[in-house]
């Protein structure tokens, strides 16, 4: 038997306990009370009856029946704040055991208690007691107050000698819980009180060689075979999904205790054994496969708790957060649950583990093979860390998080490209989905759709608006503009070829005409290259017989890739597409420039950037022209009559003969062509010709025009004179002067005739054409006058009186030199 010492008699009403109670189990506020200890005493004696009997108490399900006990309950001992969590815990001034498997009847155990200890204790059945299985609380008062570290070396050793396989093991915990007296109505309800000196806890302490390391408390070991049990039952935390397995597989425990929980807990000799820093204990906490972490630390946070390496740095770092969580709540729901996942989507380590997981696991869904060693491997997932995530270990589906993906995925990677020459998105290497690539290609619908696939299958992010427009973001950053990139690659050896390019390859007549235009076409093709949009409104127009090799001079300059001759029509959006990606047009036999408009070509030829929207667009975009126009034909004479010549340059082939075979020469020499044309343009080429060089141009236009057979009549017309009164003249006797003209009356009903100083189409229309004013057309006016603005001497048009026969008109006037 056990002697133990006595502060004071224990009948003096001075002796008091320290108490925290609470109305419920789910109390998150508790009261400390300091209470005579003959009033806690008189608290026991008698249980609060619950209305049901004792066998539909035990038919009722495990939460039920704790609903039905919870009549309140307290702590034996102070809480700071009062807070029933281990690190609140202030002191113990009584040891509570639960005997929740006791192998004897109810008085049996009473009096095997009686044998072993002659100090003040008490006992009390619990909810659950009945004779064929016994259960009782028993309450040792303490002479001292002791600390919570105290308490459970004090309380393991008294279970030691009453024997831990009747205990209930987590009574050992200081902030434990124990219910008031409860019983059903019917069920049976035993107190006892043996009266002695309290117990003196250094006495039970002083047991130990050393109290403090925890490997010496009883029922350690046991409860460590327990412990280990319960991992065999618990899923392995490696094998988790989400955030939590990731973390888990990411750090294991030691590796958490030696960083960044190692102000918390400190080593000890054993490897799988450390000391909870706040506490008194040493080597309380046990790691199992470090996987697991079990604290026999009383004020440990985790204290009785068996925490994976999420739950152990959770509920360190963000464990206070829950105190005012309602009880019950799912840990995935507590606020220390969210702030950690918030907390683990910030690691890097982690994301990139999520991802990366993810990524293999479905890597064989794709059907996709591709080899890597594992540095490289890693060297390329390193993106993977900047992904964002939720709280679930989700990849956010943003712009951004998609973006990273297209940009930096192994599959992905630098396989779709912006085109700048072309304007298009272009597909250029093998594609998950396109196993069968055979060169770069434009980007297809079907590739919108396994883009977005690939996007959800991989990485859980599902979201078609977000993945366009990271997709058009990605595309853009690897944009690229080949017919730059060739330019810039050449390096020109100083032989121009460019001045006599036509003449070599076409027979065009070397002249000074024909090298200023041919640098300065070629030089414009370049500069709209390297400065898109730049003012260039110039067609180069090569004109000869059939198989001299116009076109293909065309296409082999342009290196076929980028040579056009589909434009058939210079109106609509479709004309403008068929611009884009092309670098050298030729519009054969001058096709498109026939079936237009004078105005509407020449409107067309000048501009500079096309304005539409392109198919699927949701907004009209600009496109600065990269093009150059050329022309071909077997017409020598192509030009009508009218005021956009000046944009053509004509060059007559054939006329002697070529130094140089397009077919066999002009591929070697294009590449040197192109470089002497950049030359020319990093020197400052002008795009247009001087005063000088244009009118030499004109008289070479007016070799190349094609003349309305109705502009001679008119010119012979003009020359004629007319009578000094003529805009006096009235229709009828106009035309009666032209009638008797070449009569034999001319003579004698003639006057003085001058030289006619003015002109209208309506007055040619009537007078010359003999029709009547009402029938004439604006088409016919237009060509009237086209005529009559390429007469040379005639100025116009202007706003002129034509007497009262034609009154205001639009009209030319003669002005000598």
């Amino acid at each position: 038997m056990i002697q133990f010492q006595l502060d004071a008699p224990r009948k003096n009403q001075d002796l008091k306990v320290f108490i925290a109670t609470a109305t419920n189990r789910r109390s998150v506020k508790w009261t400390n009370k300091q209470i005579s200890y003959d009033e806690f005493v008189d608290l026991l004696r008698e249980p609060r009856r619950t209305p049901e009997s004792f066998a539909e108490y035990k038919a009722m399900p495990r939460t039920q029946q704790q609903d039905a006990k919870d009549v309140g309950g307290f702590v034996g001992g102070s809480l700071k704040e009062g807070r029933r969590k281990a690190e609140a815990v202030l002191h113990r001034s009584m040891i509570c055991l639960d005997f929740d498997s006791l192998k004897m009847p109810i008085q049996e155990f009473i009096g095997e208690l009686q044998l072993l200890f002659l100090c003040e204790f008490l006992l009390y059945t619990t909810h659950s007691h009945s004779d064929q299985s016994p259960k009782a609380r028993v309450i040792f008062p303490l002479a001292r107050t002791v600390s919570p570290e105290e308490y459970e070396a004090t309380a393991r050793q008294l279970a030691s000698k009453i024997g831990f396989d009747q205990i209930d093991l987590t009574t050992f915990q200081p902030e434990r819980m124990m219910f008031w007296p409860s019983a059903s109505k019917d069920a049976e309800y035993v107190f006892h009180q043996q009266e002695g000196k309290w117990l003196d806890p250094d006495t039970i302490l002083a047991e130990y060689l050393d109290w403090r390391d925890t490997s010496f408390w009883p029922g350690v070991n046991v409860e460590m075979d327990r412990i280990k049990g319960t991992i065999d039952k618990q899923q392995d935390p490696l094998t988790k999904k989400g955030l939590v397995g990731a973390y888990c597989r990411e750090y294991p425990i030691t590796e958490l205790l030696h960083t960044v929980l190692k102000d918390v807990y400190s080593p000890t000799q054993q490897e799988d054994r450390w000391t909870y820093t706040k506490g008194s204990a040493a080597g309380g906490l046990v790691v199992y496969e470090d996987k697991f972490a079990y604290s026999h630390h009383a004020t440990d946070p985790i204290s009785g708790q068996l925490a994976n390496a999420f739950d152990l740095v959770r509920i360190h770092l963000f464990g206070e957060r829950d105190e005012e969580a309602k009880p019950k709540t799912p840990v995935n729901r507590l606020p220390s649950f969210r702030a950690m996942s918030e907390y683990v989507t910030e690691d890097e380590a982690v994301r990139l583990r999520l991802v990366k997981e993810r990524d293999t696991a479905i890597e064989g869904d794709l059907d996709f093979d591709l080899e890597e060693d594992a540095e490289e491997a890693t060297q390329d997932n390193e993106w993977m860390k900047q992904l964002s995530m939720d709280n679930f270990g989700k990849v956010d589906p943003t712009v951004r998080n998609i973006r990273l993906i297209i940009e930096n995925h192994k599959l992905l990677e630098g396989k779709i490209a912006h085109n700048l020459f072309s304007n298009r998105i272009l597909v250029t290497g093998e594609l998950p989905w396109d196993k069968d690539f055979e060169g770069e290609r434009d980007w297809t619908d079907v590739d919108r759709a396994g883009l977005e696939e690939f996007v959800e299958t991989k990485f859980g992010v599902s979201n078609i608006r977000k993945t366009d427009s990271a997709f058009a973001l990605a595309a853009d950053s690897n944009s690229f503009h080949p017919v730059r990139e060739y330019l810039n690659s050449l390096t020109w050896d100083g032989v121009k070829r460019v001045p006599t390019l036509f003449a070599d390859y076409l027979g065009a007549e070397p002249s000074p005409y024909l090298e200023e235009v041919s640098k300065i076409h070629l030089t414009a093709a370049v500069a709209r290259i390297f400065k898109p949009g730049v003012k260039y409104d110039h067609l180069l127009s090569l004109q000869g017989p059939q198989g001299i090799g116009k076109s293909t001079l065309i296409r082999i300059l342009a290196s076929n890739e980028w040579f056009n001759d589909s434009i058939e029509t210079i109106n609509g959006k479709e004309t403008f597409e068929l611009l884009q990606g092309s670098w050298l047009i030729e519009l054969g036999e001058m096709n498109a420039t026939r079936k237009a408009d004078k105005d509407q070509f020449k409107q067309f030829l000048t501009k500079t950037v096309d304005i539409y929207r392109v198919a699927y667009g949701r907004f009209t975009s600009r496109f600065p022209r990269q093009c150059i126009f050329w022309g071909t034909g077997n017409d020598i004479e192509f030009l009508r009559d009218g005021t956009g010549e000046r944009r053509y340059f004509p060059v007559k082939c054939s006329v002697i003969l070529p130094m140089k075979d397009v077919f066999e020469d002009l591929p070697k020499e294009r590449d040197q062509i192109w470089a002497e044309a950049l030359h020319y343009w990093k020197h400052g080429q002008r795009l247009y010709l001087t005063p000088k060089m244009e009118q030499i141009a004109n008289e070479i236009r007016d070799q190349h025009k094609e003349l309305n057979p109705k502009a001679g009549l008119i010119r012979e017309w003009l020359e004629k004179s007319v009578p000094a009164d003529w805009n006096s003249r009235n229709l009828e006797e106009r035309m009666e002067f032209w009638k008797g003209f070449d009569s034999e009356l001319f003579e004698v009903e003639s006057q003085e005739l001058v030289p006619r100083d003015r002109v209208c189409a309506l007055e040619v229309w009537c007078e010359l054409y003999e029709r009547r004013k009402g029938d004439i057309r604006i088409i016919d006016s237009k060509e009237i006058n086209e005529i009559l603005s390429l007469t040379e001497g005639w100025e116009g048009p202007q706003r002129l009186r034509f007497g009262s026969e034609y009154g205001v008109q639009r009209g030319f006037v003669y002005e000598e030199d």
